[in-house]
């Protein structure tokens, strides 16, 4: 007997979107990441250039991922911690509305 729309009594609106941009940027991010090591990887390309920019562009998403990830965690917790509540909420109604049949 408990639902997950408690997110929305105890998140707020910024937080849950700011929670589901993340997962999507968290997403995007580690396909280019992943693009890019088969590209270091594969052997095929000889570019110089082109592997020093890849190599780079690594850099920078492993620092963004690990930001984006840790925010993540922080806001997954929050919405745990939401629904835990609304569901000691939702057993604590019933519990008294059991009450009244013993």
């Amino acid at each position: 007997y408990c639902f997950l729309i408690g997110l929305i009594i105890m998140v707020n609106y910024k937080e849950k979107i700011e929670y589901e941009t993340l997962t999507k940027d968290i997403e995007t991010l580690s396909n280019e990441k992943n693009e890019l090591e088969a590209l270091l990887s594969g052997g095929e390309e000889t570019d110089v250039v082109k592997l020093t920019a890849a190599s780079t562009r690594i850099g920078e998403l492993i620092s963004i991922l690990d930001e984006k990830e840790l925010r993540w965690l922080e806001l997954d917790e929050i919405m745990q911690e939401a629904v835990y509540i609304f569901c000691m909420k939702k057993i604590s109604i019933l519990f008294q509305e059991w009450r009244f049949f013993l």
